[in-house]
């Protein structure tokens, strides 16, 4: 038994150092910081890399049948195609596990995107909040972290609102070069500006 655990670990190991997890580049494109420690956390985190495989893996995602025909063309006959899609489900509950037992903040963006996209925020609160003051925690460089904790603590998302704290966050934000310009300026000033009898 033990040696089918070290061989199994072994070639899960192999096969996920030579993976390129597509969905996590995201983060890195970001602004995400690609420290030797969140190298070693991709390497050793066993929900990090199933998440992916559910996101990224065509024998791990939902098979579904769509029709491809041209919408617009009402005597266009239909074209049924199989294809996979991400499963999102089953990904989200990976990088849950990934969060609670290792911290990763590359699984805690990942798993507010998945939120955010599939399901709103809602559906997954508690996990929304969680996934925020993890990646706030861990990683400053992306714009996400400072818009998404702070609305946290701005709404009280499975936390006593802390408006002064989201003042705090949003001004952090507005002060990291790439929240400087585009969509995160304009969120990130925004919502400081709504809070500013909190300075």
């Amino acid at each position: 038994m033990r040696k089918t655990t070290v061989l199994l670990a072994l070639l899960t190991t192999t096969i996920f150092a030579n993976t390129e997890f597509k969905f996590a580049n995201n983060y890195f494109h970001n602004g995400g910081v690609n420290t030797a420690k969140i190298q070693k956390i991709m390497n050793d985190d066993i929900y990090f890399q199933n998440g992916n495989q559910f996101l990224q893996n065509p024998s791990m995602m939902s098979n579904v049948t769509v029709d491809t025909k041209d919408p617009e063309d009402k005597n266009a006959s239909s074209k049924m195609v199989q294809t996979s899609l991400p499963n999102w489900p089953k990904a989200l509950e990976q990088f849950k596990k990934s969060v609670e037992l290792h911290n990763n903040p590359i699984s805690a963006y990942q798993g507010l995107h998945i939120i955010k996209t599939a399901y709103g925020k809602n559906y997954q609160m508690k996990y929304f909040s969680t996934f925020s003051e993890v990646l706030y925690n861990n990683e400053k460089n992306i714009c996400e972290a400072y818009i998404d904790f702070g609305e946290t603590l701005e709404k009280g998302y499975y936390r006593k609102k802390d408006l002064r704290r989201a003042y705090q966050v949003y001004s952090e934000g507005l002060k990291v070069e790439n929240c400087k310009k585009g969509w995160h300026l304009n969120i990130l000033s925004a919502k400081q500006w709504n809070l500013r009898k909190y300075k």
